[in-house]
């Protein structure tokens, strides 16, 4: 009977033991869904002011070519006499 209450608390301890490991391994894993969750947040935010840069940008380079196009000069057409 001495023996099987050493060995009922040694596997109590273990159990207990299991048990705190898997509960730190829970929160491990918690924590790495919670980085990736701020990484992808983060992400989707850098894409979002990438887009909009770009737009921008595409937006000013027409100004531009519109700005060119308004202070070149005049194309002359060309009338050829009748044949």
């Amino acid at each position: 009977s001495g023996f099987s209450l050493v060995a009922a608390a040694h596997f109590r301890s273990r159990l207990h033991q299991s048990a705190e490991h898997a509960e730190h391994r829970l929160r491990a894993a918690e924590a790495a869904a919670e980085r990736a969750a701020e990484a992808t947040r983060e992400a989707k935010r850098d894409q979002s002011a990438v887009e909009k840069l770009m737009v921008r940008a595409d937006r000013e380079a027409a100004l531009k070519a519109i700005r060119a196009l308004e202070a070149a000069p005049a194309v002359r057409k060309i009338r050829h006499d009748p044949c």
